[in-house]
């Protein structure tokens, strides 16, 4: 059990941190569109959106069947989380889209 908490943490943090960055590099929606943003604010949000649903599987795991239950709460998350693979860009198209930016750079 411990380990799973600790794990579930990392990711926990990890996407904080790249949330956090996300919020600096909009700078309050005072940024210039440059490709180099783009470039950034993608590859975090795909970190992010990853690190959430691991988050949430790990939650998952440690609770158990229980977290199936719609009153306990974790059942509407863990399927809410999955939402963030399909939200734009995703993460396919976002590798895609840092590929050619990193190349062409």
């Amino acid at each position: 059990m411990p380990y799973l908490i600790g794990e579930m943490n990392n990711d926990l943090v990890a996407a904080e941190i790249q949330l956090n960055d996300m919020l600096r590099i909009a700078n309050n929606y005072d940024f210039e569109a440059i490709d180099q943003n783009g470039h950034d604010i993608l590859t975090r949000k795909t970190n992010v959106a990853n690190a959430a649903i691991r988050v949430v599987t790990k939650a998952m795991e440690i609770v158990g069947g229980e977290g199936f239950y719609r009153g306990f709460g974790l059942e509407r998350l863990f399927r809410d989380v999955q939402a963030a693979r399909y939200h734009p860009l995703p993460e396919r198209d976002q590798v895609m889209f840092s590929g050619e930016y990193l190349l062409r750079d």
